[in-house]
């Protein structure tokens, strides 16, 4: 009766604006499997924490470290906190680096938090400067090192302290001047020195300060010229 019928049933469905060739609809208490469209679907990358670690290589300083990531996803509005990372590294000779991160992408305005911290880390064979009048390389020292970096809204702050220490200087200067051989004799007596920079950026403007030891070393070199 079906095969009959199933010619006159194509030309009702299609009537109806049905497909004659849709499969047939299953039997009764068969079941059948149905997809809604999500309303908020549920982003493609969504880490909540995951734990951290591996090795640090820099210069000649290594260094194992651990820490935590949390709070990472592709879709901001979802998240329930900011996103943050967190590294402690610790150095097989000496020596310590600290990490912190603190992203938050729940507002259209971008906020940001880090500060890096270091510690007696190790290093050799560091170029400052290359230049025939003032060849200046550090064959080997340790670095302190503290890094701020905040921005929010339209205020940006970066506040960067460094120090040397326990350095050994190789410089030398084709100069004749007697001001470039006055500041060789200086820095050959240098063992440490610092440099310290801000720099801020709001609606008022932009602003920067720098001072590092050496321009005292230079300043120092300078007198004895004028003496």
């Amino acid at each position: 009766y079906y095969r009959v019928a199933e010619p006159w049933l194509n030309k009702a469905r299609i009537v109806a604006g049905q497909n004659p060739d849709a499969p047939p609809p299953p039997a009764r208490f068969a079941g059948l499997n149905v997809q809604f469209v999500e309303q908020q679907p549920q982003p493609s990358f969504w880490l909540k924490r995951a734990e951290l670690s591996g090795e640090l290589h820099w210069q000649q300083w290594q260094a194992s470290f651990a820490g935590s990531l949390s709070d990472v996803a592709d879709r901001p509005e979802l998240l329930g906190a900011p996103s943050r990372m967190e590294l402690g590294a610790v150095a097989q000779g000496g020596g310590e680096l600290q990490l912190a991160l603190t992203l938050d992408r729940r507002q259209p305005a971008l906020t940001v938090s880090a500060q890096v911290k270091a510690r007696a880390i190790g290093f050799s064979d560091l170029a400052l400067s290359e230049n025939p009048a003032l060849a200046l390389q550090i064959k080997q020292g340790k670095l302190d090192l503290d890094i701020d970096v905040q921005q929010r809204a339209e205020h940006s702050e970066l506040t960067t302290a460094l120090q040397m220490q326990d350095l050994q200087l190789q410089m030398s200067s084709n100069s004749k001047e007697r001001f470039a051989q006055e500041l060789v004799a200086e820095l050959s007596k240098t063992t440490a020195f610092d440099l310290q920079m801000q720099w801020r950026k709001d609606a008022e403007g932009e602003q920067r300060s720098v001072h590092s030891s050496l321009d005292d070393i230079a300043k120092a070199a300078f007198k004895r010229v004028l003496s």
